[in-house]
């Protein structure tokens, strides 16, 4: 079964897509990663990545995702983030 978690790159995120690889789950991460793929990198080879921002997703880029069964919306905008946005 195939499982959406946004924000999968943050601290809960990334701990829940390890738990859902371990118990044989289709991960797939949406994240922005504005702080890199450093939380999820023992894991980037076992799941689908999506670098999105959930503030303008557009569904369309799932479109070639079929069989989602469920959304684990874990995605926040942290106050530092906006703070020292990038460029």
């Amino acid at each position: 079964m195939k499982i959406l978690v946004t924000g999968g790159a943050g601290y809960i995120g990334s701990v829940l897509c390890r738990m859902l690889i371990e118990k044989g789950f289709d991960v797939i991460c949406l994240d922005r990663f504005f702080f890199g793929f450093d939380s999820i990198e023992e894991i980037r080879d076992k799941i689908k990545i999506v670098k999105e921002d959930i503030r303008w997703f557009n569904p369309n880029i799932l479109k070639d995702i079929d069989a989602v069964r469920a959304w684990l919306h874990c995605q926040t905008i942290q106050a530092e983030s906006l703070i020292h946005k990038k460029h």
